[in-house]
């Protein structure tokens, strides 16, 4: 680098900011959204010109409904992040897919309004647009659940841990278990109902988004 150039130092915010900026655009915070749009639309651009190589006269509409649909169902897919992953590298792949979505509705919508090319075989064009592959935002739902379970369960004390492992890692019966801990099968019953009980208050109380909807199951596979 020539001396003299300027340095522009890139500030990464953290997760616990970025929570925070969530919380004060779902909390309507005009400035809070001004802050998502400067910061994603570089990434869009790139998406539509780079990716998607639409033209410079295409892209200002998709960029627009790109937003405008971010904000769709009190900000549905931007409340579904929930830090077990950068936000970035979340809205990548959120603003990636959203394209996509937009690009096909729209090829539909014009397709729809014309005659099918002499040559298509009946196919629809629409579906020329790649598919967008493994749905990630299922892995990374996945991955923060993982991140979630492994949370809880370090909080739980080494008694529930040992009989969470000898049950559900192992799969012993509660024979097995009160013979290896010495203790009657009834008071196994009994601590591993408080040890699965503790797990679930913990998932409910720290990572109610994801486990909401879990009742009285099993605790997952830790």
């Amino acid at each position: 680098m020539r001396k003299g150039w300027p340095v522009r130092e890139v500030i990464v915010p953290s997760i616990e900011e970025d929570r925070q900026l969530i919380d004060s655009i779902l909390a309507g915070d005009p400035r809070a959204w001004e802050n998502i749009i400067r910061r994603f639309s570089d990434l869009v651009w790139r998406i539509l010109l780079g990716r998607f190589r639409l033209s410079k006269d295409d892209a200002p509409d998709i960029f627009q409904e790109i937003f405008v649909a971010l904000q769709k169902d009190d900000f549905r897919r931007i409340r579904q992040w929930r830090g077990a992953v950068p936000l970035d590298a979340y809205m990548a792949v959120v603003l990636s897919r959203l394209t996509q979505d937009i690009l096909r509705t729209t090829r539909r919508k014009t397709e729809a309004t014309q005659d099918p090319p002499a040559d298509s075989g009946g196919r629809d064009p629409s579906q020329e647009i790649p598919d967008r592959g493994p749905d990630i935002l299922l892995v990374m739902e996945l991955a923060e659940r993982r991140h979630a379970a492994n949370t809880c369960w370090e909080r739980l004390g080494p008694r529930d841990q040992e009989l969470l492992n000898l049950r559900y890692d192992l799969e012993l019966q509660y024979r097995g278990i009160a013979d290896r801990l010495q203790m009657t099968v009834n008071n196994v019953g009994v601590a591993l109902g408080r040890a699965e009980e503790r797990l679930r208050q913990c998932l409910r109380q720290h990572f109610r988004e994801l486990f909401s909807n879990w009742g009285d199951a099993a605790p997952a596979t830790v």
